[in-house]
């Protein structure tokens, strides 16, 4: 299986001072996936078997929706740069499809993301 998935996420977030240098920020709010799947196989009979060999594949697109709420701290470094870094949790449910009586299943239940970086406002 060969998938791609496409993300966004639309929210707000919260910013709270903690001293003059460091500030949090709190995010949450409707999470959307694409997905582009594409499925092949090729099952091959051992020596000595009794059946064929069979191949097969195919190719589906999935719309997801789901949430995700995530924190960071930042440290100002000077009145335009800061130094960020946090984690997010985000959930966009699963997905499930049949290919030729072969099923497959991913679980976007339960990602967790970890960011770290400059941020420069203007």
């Amino acid at each position: 299986m060969d998938a791609i998935l496409w993300g966004l996420r639309l929210g707000p977030y919260l910013e709270l001072p903690l001293s003059e240098r460091f500030r949090v920020l709190i995010n949450g709010g409707l999470a959307l996936g694409w997905l582009d799947a594409e499925v092949t196989w090729n099952e091959v009979t051992p020596p000595g078997g009794g059946s064929m060999a069979a191949s097969g594949g195919g190719d589906d697109l999935a719309f997801l929706v789901g949430a995700y709420a995530g924190a960071s701290v930042a440290w100002d470094l000077s009145e335009r740069w800061s130094v960020i870094g946090g984690a997010q949790f985000q959930y966009l449910g699963s997905y499930e499809q049949s290919f030729d009586w072969r099923s497959v299943e991913l679980d976007f239940g339960q990602a967790i993301f970890a960011t770290l970086g400059l941020q420069y406002s203007f």
